[in-house]
């Protein structure tokens, strides 16, 4: 996985980036992977991270009514290729 934003950051980027936050105080964190069409939770509460695929619902306790369809934030089909 890497950050959205960094085309040539390593696997270990992520890592590095969700333990920063989590020891800021973050009480969740999304990590979005357009490659795998996924966003990963992460929470510091000791649950396990899930990941969600295209058609599946975010939502969040933090939130109140907060619900995001996996699919609608990615623009592109799965098999049609992004263009810069």
């Amino acid at each position: 996985m890497r950050e959205p934003s960094c085309r040539t950051c390593t696997s270990r980027r992520p890592a590095r980036t969700v333990s920063l936050y989590m020891s800021s105080g973050v009480r969740e964190l999304w990590l979005v992977d357009p490659d795998a069409r996924s966003v990963t939770r992460v929470r510091p509460d000791g649950r396990a991270d899930e990941t969600l695929g295209e058609g599946e619902t975010l939502t969040s306790e933090l939130l109140a009514g907060f619900d995001l369809a996996i699919g609608a934030i990615f623009p592109f089909a799965a098999d049609e290729p992004a263009t810069e």
